[in-house]
């Protein structure tokens, strides 16, 4: 983008500004590629056989931005 921009016209800043615009552009978004590998799948956890026999945690790291 910022070579095709750079073609026609110049002002300062110039890649910040394209750089913020891709961020923010939904389009650019979606078409992004993804670089990481996909997620795994979730899987149940077993019951315990009596109370408090298991105490567990879930720690939920890196999730993707909600916009």
């Amino acid at each position: 983008m910022l070579e095709l921009v750079t073609c026609n016209c110049w002002w300062p800043q110039m890649s910040h500004y394209i750089g913020l615009y891709i961020k923010t552009c939904h389009l650019c978004m979606w078409t992004k590629l993804q670089h990481y590998k996909p997620h795994g799948e979730l899987h149940q956890m077993e019951t315990p056989e009596e109370w408090w026999g298991t105490i567990t945690i879930d720690c939920v790291v890196e999730l993707p931005d909600a916009d």
